[in-house]
């Protein structure tokens, strides 16, 4: 069940978001045009001109949360209601071959279920179509909501109120829309929100006053939802809404959840008329606001990642804005299993451990899937939402990962505010079950945008494989910690931990995952084996920068105290160490590594500074920048736009300066 409400500022979130598994939806929905025989190729000839309707995107973005068979349904409805508008000629040509005229047509699609009407292809089309409505509406409802489709078919008047004799707006005046529309589409409302209307309300004054309104803001192409519903029409809308919730508590519970609906709705009509236009999604004002707040440190990283990549910079202001969405989506997974009081609790935990980071990997999803979508492709939005979702699901399980890392390392902070552990009323053990309920909701998330995909196992398996291996490196770390052993400090054993607690999740998953979503790995060649080699090398020196800012005090900036020492870690400048430290120096080490108390931890890093290891790392660092050159020109020269990529990955991991949390 959906509650629109419960997202701040209404349909904001839904700024640039089209519901993923609307991907690939317009095929089969003009494949099952062509299946049950209707006039598709009346579309200029072609079913190419029916696929540039697009009638599965326009249903993902008035649909942001529904399911994919529900938005298969609408999808199809929509392409049926729009072979009812074919030219004149192709019509007088159905008339004269026997075909029904459109005036028959829309009077078989009114008739009673008892009236055996002509078997057309209209009537077959639809018969269908009103099957599988009915299987997702309860029965009692279903008569009066079949009447209600039947009726918005027809439409609700968009420049005039003769309810309440309002004159339109002049601006909405001759900006009606093309092709497809919204306003017959108001009744699958209440299947995805799970609010019919009562019977005895259909024709309540209201609610058509409410329709009539909804309609016009539907008809005016260039309206700016995004930007806050300030027009006349946007405050009629909302102050009728408030009314009729008001007048209906008792009689109707759900009209809060139908009107908020309706505004997703309008709100998607006007992202679907930009994207056809192909303006951006996104406010820039919004933008700023929104990555500034995410964390102390969102505004700085942006503004670094600005200067070397633009187009990332605006991947994390919309990967941003879509935190609305997932928190929406997966309110809504909770209510099927969690007591009410559970559910709270585990979205302030998710709210709690999610934000303050520089989000680094999402943003590296986000932007890989942009380069590797065709601007053309007639999927680009749910597509690049479904990069977008993905994001989200990988910054969810670093969540878990994170807070389960800070309780086996006793940290006390994390992005600059007490660990989740710490907190009063959770506690070490809740935290650990919190951590395993963070790592389930990735999978939930997963099921619920992108379960109808044909690319969702794969998914499932990158994601899993990506856990597993950063487990089995946050396990080996941790038994280094529990021996504190200076023996496990050769380079070897650092590298191995290294590439396991960061080349999946942090490097792997992220471009891999886009290539998966994408479709460009079944399209197109890439050499997995360099590409995956590239990945360790990243994941190492991703680790090697992070134990050179935990031995520069350079840690507390990123929210996070430094504690390699300390906790007796496998850390480059360990390994280095081994390499290079005289006997005497070696034995200094090991009698101070592992323990607590300041002195030994400043005995351990006099060592350090004598080795010059900060000399030693602008070494390393010279020679993993000339790997890393030729591995992705090597990459480039069958696969450019992954090579485009991979010089991204490279260029976060440096620009980061900090953690990347």
């Amino acid at each position: 069940m959906s509650d629109h409400s419960s997202v701040p500022g209404g349909p904001a979130p839904w700024v640039g978001f089209c519901n993923p598994q609307a991907a690939g939806l317009t095929d089969s929905t003009v494949q099952w045009a062509q299946d049950a025989g209707l006039p598709v190729p009346g579309f200029q000839g072609t079913a190419e001109a029916a696929r540039a309707v697009r009638p599965g995107v326009h249903a993902g973005w008035l649909f942001p949360l529904a399911d994919r068979a529900l938005l298969r349904i609408i999808s199809d409805y929509s392409l049926w209601l729009a072979t009812l508008e074919v030219d004149p000629p192709a019509s007088l040509h159905q008339a004269q071959s026997g075909e029904i005229t459109i005036s028959e047509q829309a009077s078989l699609a009114h008739a009673q279920e008892t009236v055996d009407p002509p078997p057309t292809p209209y009537t077959t089309a639809y018969n269908d179509i009103r099957i599988r409505a009915q299987g997702r509406v309860p029965a009692s409802d279903f008569p009066t909501w079949h009447l209600r489709l039947l009726t918005a078919r027809n439409g609700f008047p968009a420049t005039s109120d003769p309810v309440f004799d309002e004159p339109v707006e002049p601006e909405a005046e001759g900006r009606l829309l093309p092709e497809l529309n919204a306003v017959p589409l108001f009744p699958f409302v209440e299947v995805a929100d799970d609010c019919f209307i009562p019977s005895d309300l259909t024709h309540d004054p209201d609610l058509l006053r409410l329709h009539q309104l909804a309609a016009r803001l539907c008809a005016a192409v260039d309206v700016e939802f995004s930007k806050g519903w300030r027009s006349l029409d946007t405050d009629r809308f909302q102050q009728a809404g408030a009314d009729l919730i008001a007048k209906y508590e008792k009689e109707w519970p759900s009209a809060g959840r139908y009107v908020e609906g309706l505004k997703a709705l309008m709100h998607g009509q006007a992202c679907w008329n930009r994207d056809k236009t192909g303006a951006s999604m996104t406010s820039p004002s919004r933008s700023s606001a929104a990555i500034a707040d995410a964390s102390p440190q969102g505004e700085e990283f942006a503004r670094a990642l600005h200067r070397s990549s633009p187009s990332g910079a605006r991947a994390l202001a919309d990967f941003l804005s879509i935190y609305g969405v997932v928190e929406k989506l997966l309110a809504d997974d909770l209510a099927e299993f969690a007591t009410p009081a559970q559910r709270e609790r585990v979205l302030r935990m998710l709210d709690y451990t999610v934000h303050g980071g520089k989000m680094s990997r999402a943003i590296l999803v986000t932007e890989a899937t942009r380069l590797l979508t065709d601007p053309k492709d007639p999927d680009l939005a749910p597509i690049l939402s479904g990069g977008l979702l993905l994001g989200w699901c990988i910054e969810i399980l670093e969540a878990y990962l994170q807070v389960i890392d800070d309780v086996l390392d006793h940290s006390r902070t994390r992005r600059g505010k007490p660990c989740w552990y710490l907190r009063e009323e959770v506690g070490r053990i809740n935290a650990i079950c919190d951590g395993m309920i963070l790592r389930s909701l990735v999978f939930r998330l997963l099921r619920r945008t992108l379960g109808g995909s044909p690319e969702y196992l794969d998914l499932v398996e990158l994601f899993q494989l990506a856990s597993y291996v950063t487990e089995l490196g946050q396990a080996e770390d941790t038994d280094g910690m529990r021996t504190r052993d200076p023996a496990k400090a050769d380079m070897g054993y650092f590298l191995g931990v290294a590439r396991n607690k960061g080349a999946y999740y942090t490097f792997r998953l992220p471009v891999e995952a886009a290539l998966v979503v994408t479709g460009w790995s079944h399209r197109n060649e890439v050499d997995v084996v360099t590409l995956r080699h590239l990945f360790l090398i990243l994941s190492e020196y991703y680790q090697s920068q992070n134990d050179m800012l935990d031995f520069r005090d350079d840690l507390r900036s990123a929210g996070k105290e430094g504690t390699d020492i300390q906790e007796g870690k496998s850390t480059w400048l360990l390994a280095t160490a081994r390499q290079h430290a005289s006997s005497r120096q070696w034995q200094k080490i090991a009698e101070n590594y592992g323990r607590d108390p300041e002195e030994a931890v400043e005995t351990v890093k006099a060592v350090y500074h004598d080795l010059d290891m900060e000399a030693r790392f602008s070494e390393y660092r010279r020679e993993v920048e000339t790997v890393v050159a030729d591995l992705t020109q090597k990459i480039s020269t069958e696969a450019p736009l992954v090579g485009q990529i991979c010089r991204l990955a490279w260029t976060m991991s440096t620009r980061v300066g900090s953690i990347v949390t």
